[in-house]
């Protein structure tokens, strides 16, 4: 029987939910289908949470919390690029299309029995993986509207971009029992490769470059930035960003090409050729006209937003390794002039977090980043414990390889400002100016260990161990190296202290984080008004709508303060 050439739209849609349901039940009736989709993703999750019951290096994220995102963005994916491949590919072999072929039932309407299918599947996944994750692993669902809304972009895209993929890849295997051999293995590497299953900071940089080219790495990525506390992202991604216009360019993409590789890769009409005198050509021939249509708009998309994602890339990798002794530490410079702007980052950051500092001042000045041993694209040191004389021992290094001698104006934010300020009591000579960046002081950690009642305490004293936090940095005895210091004569400084000290997830109990937040209400403005006096020439300045990352959420105040200081100078 050939198609119909004239089903309107309504019969298409009508004939494509009731082929959803026959899907749906051939899906609940198949226990191994169940089993692969849904109960796997939940006991991967249970069994990585249980096992691993501590804390991610450098936040007080658990490891259950950082892997519920990344096993949604992996079964979201795998409804389409696993499932719904196998599953065509196995209907391809068995007979199935060819039966189908028998009937008026239009291509479209298959096709969407097919996309309802692995969109059920996707927000039953998510659901379930989700109910798992609050319940055992305190996941903590997004409130506000620009995570709700992040989170409706990322899952919309992801689904679409597995739907085509699924259908476009069908026809790949030559039976049906290769079917699953062909998709799981390609899968199963990028879920490694997309931190997935392991923290994508610490992939090797080749494969994280392959995971880029991949939807998967992007949607683990957008789901982790709607499930996690915004202070992972800074320690934990690659340049300190989740990077969430790239994922989205890259995904759309996907969707586009997904849909030109489906149509030509899928054709209703080669079945019903083979049991009918009368060939009826695909209806998806006509969509040659919007295919081509679309390929125009990713090449006119291309063309305006290429450049800006070559950029962010060129941004996120441009820099120089330099060699301290067997080990490089990556630094990276912009503009010209002098006194040169040296930025110093916090305790388990990179020094990509200053980005937006360095493009606001390197049309006047050079600006140099630094990351610490260990961070970023920096080698790890050697020794177990450092502190914050290794880090300026390993600034001075990197400083004299590049030939910067100076005049420097030094910019530290949180722990940060310790390196900077030995950094200023050992190299006077060079120092221009000092802004401090929402500092650490000397007696924070006695103070808040006074304070806190012990279990608050515990909560937060991770920060301060060698033993927990990534870089190993010892805090009391950086603040010991430090404390002697406490004059910089008559160099200009700024003090920027964060106007929002509230604190966000990270595994911080309710009770604990307003014990916290009511110490630092009371201490915290203190000890940023004592930095200010280290200088004659010291200034104390509150940022109101700024929580601790000011150089992230306003970098126009920080360029500001830098800006004043080397006015002063």
């Amino acid at each position: 029987m050939t198609e119909s050439p004239h089903v309107g739209a309504r019969r298409v849609l009508a004939l494509g939910l009731v082929r959803a349901r026959l899907e749906l039940l051939a899906l609940v009736r198949s226990k191994d289908a169940v089993v692969f989709s849904l109960a796997l993703p939940l006991m991967l999750l249970v069994l990585f949470g249980a096992i691993f019951s501590d804390t991610l290096e450098g936040t007080q994220v658990t490891v259950g919390q950082w892997f519920t995102p990344g096993i949604i963005a992996a079964s979201v994916l795998s409804a389409g690029f696993v499932n719904l491949a196998t599953s065509m590919a196995i209907e391809r072999h068995d007979g199935t299309l060819r039966r189908l072929a028998l009937t008026p039932l239009p291509v479209a309407s298959y096709l969407i029995g097919k996309v309802a299918l692995t969109l059920t599947l996707a927000v039953g996944m998510t659901a379930a993986l989700l109910g798992v994750g609050v319940a055992a692993f305190d996941v903590d669902l997004p409130t506000d509207s620009t995570k709700i809304m992040t989170f409706a972009w990322v899952f919309t895209l992801g689904v679409a971009a597995a739907a085509v993929l699924g259908i476009a890849l069908a026809s790949l295997p030559r039976s049906t029992k290769s079917a699953a051999v062909v998709f799981t293995p390609p899968f199963l590497f990028l879920q490694f490769v997309s931190g997935v299953f392991i923290e994508f900071n610490s992939i090797p940089s080749w494969m994280r470059t392959i995971a880029g080219a991949f939807p998967l790495r992007w949607l683990a990525a957008g789901m982790r930035s709607v499930f996690l506390p915004a202070e992972f992202e800074a320690v934990a991604e690659p340049g300190g960003s989740y990077h969430l216009g790239i994922g989205a360019t890259v995904l759309i993409a996907w969707v586009i090409v997904g849909f030109a590789a489906a149509t030509r890769s899928f054709r209703f009409g080669r079945e019903r050729a083979k049991t009918s005198t009368v060939a009826a050509p695909s209806r998806l021939r006509r969509w040659r006209l919007p295919i081509v249509a679309a390929l125009v708009l990713l090449v006119g998309a291309g063309a305006v937003l290429g450049p800006r994602v070559y950029e962010a890339f060129s941004l996120l990798n441009s820099g120089e390794e330099v060699d301290v002794g067997g080990r490089t530490v990556f630094i990276r410079c912009s503009g010209s002039g002098e006194p040169t702007v040296i930025l110093e980052h916090g305790l388990g950051s990179n020094g990509h977090e200053w980005i937006d500092v360095q493009e606001r001042l390197d049309d006047t000045h050079r600006v140099c980043f630094v990351s610490r041993a260990g961070m970023g694209f920096s080698d790890p040191a050697p020794q177990t414990i450092r502190t914050a004389q290794d880090a300026v021992d390993d600034l001075s290094a990197v400083l004299e390889m590049e030939a910067i001698d100076g005049p420097l104006v030094l910019v530290g934010h949180s722990f940060g400002g310790f390196v900077v300020r030995l950094f200023a009591a050992q190299h006077p000579e060079t120092v221009a100016g000092m802004v401090l960046v929402d500092s650490a002081h000397e007696e924070q950690a006695a103070i808040l260990q006074r304070e806190l009642s012990p279990t608050a305490w515990g909560e937060v004293a991770g920060l301060y161990e060698s033993a927990v936090n990534p870089e190993r940095m010892d805090f009391v005895a950086s603040a010991a190296q430090v404390a002697p210091h406490r004059s910089l004569g008559g160099v200009p400084l700024v003090v920027l202290e964060a106007g929002d000290q509230a604190l966000e997830g990270g595994g911080i109990s309710p009770a604990s984080a307003s014990e916290i937040e009511a110490v630092m209400a009371e201490h915290w403005p203190i000890m940023q008004a004592d930095l200010s006096s280290l200088s004659t020439d010291g200034r104390h300045e509150v940022v109101a709508d700024s929580g601790h990352f000011i150089q992230r959420e306003q970098p126009d105040a920080v360029a500001a303060a830098i800006s004043s200081v080397l006015e002063r100078r």
